[in-house]
């Protein structure tokens, strides 16, 4: 799993791990395809990290097609030459929230 469900009342809350850039991250385009309204928030990551995490929200009506964007990601990265992401992914999460990722 590469994003946390953080939850909400009228939107739902993630955070979600990217690419650390400052330029275009590997998941806007994949908003964007699926005309995903997000609100961007806070940005987290340690100094020469690969990744980040990255807080955002959306409406609730957006929940599925949210997390089909984050699945794809996972793929997206892949092709993009990242095959340590999805093991990041896992290991941070799982450090996280105290569950075992598959």
């Amino acid at each position: 799993m590469n994003y946390i469900d953080l939850g909400g009342f009228f939107y739902n809350n993630y955070a979600y791990i990217d690419l650390n850039t400052t330029e275009n991250y590997a998941v806007d385009s994949l908003f964007y395809k699926r005309q995903i309204p997000v609100k961007f928030g806070e940005e987290w990551s340690k100094d020469g990290d690969k990744y980040k995490f990255i807080f955002c929200k959306v409406r609730k009506k957006y929940k599925k097609d949210m997390e089909e964007a984050f699945e794809e990601l996972k793929t997206k990265m892949l092709l993009i030459g990242n095959n340590d992401y999805e093991e990041y992914c896992n290991n941070i999460i799982n450090l996280l929230t105290g569950e075992k990722q598959v």
